[in-house]
């Protein structure tokens, strides 16, 4: 009976051992203020035809990229985080990407369209 008890116990822990997962948390990069940023809660933040380039530096920084595409100046700004789940003996890579862009009229420095991309995995 200890026999059979002791190979029971190896095999739940073998088991276990090969489908557990473990998580290892990686590196962030970019504006971290985007994090935990939603298409609604950046609206919310930055009122459109109210709010100007000033609010949006005044909140994240100097944007990372500027372009200006007709009538309109567009801020990037962009944040990542990358992370690894090892599910069994392979490490899986995942994490978030996230790209914020702020369209203003390119004369009145307002605040005209806010898109935020966010990517999973």
């Amino acid at each position: 009976m200890k026999i059979f008890m002791n190979k029971t116990i190896s095999i739940v822990v073998l088991v276990t051992a090969l489908t557990g997962c473990a998580f290892s948390s990686g590196q962030r990069t970019g504006n971290m203020k985007l994090e935990d940023a939603t298409q609604e809660s950046l609206v919310d933040q930055f009122k459109l035809d109210v709010a100007t380039r000033d609010d949006v530096v005044s909140r994240f920084g100097p944007p990372e990229k500027k372009i200006t595409a007709g009538s309109m100046e567009v801020w990037t700004y962009s944040y990542k985080s990358s992370a690894y789940v090892i599910v069994g003996f392979a490490s899986v890579p995942t994490g978030t990407s996230k790209a914020a862009n702020f369209y203003f009229d390119e004369k009145s420095g307002v605040l005209k369209k806010i898109e935020l991309e966010a990517h999973r995995g």
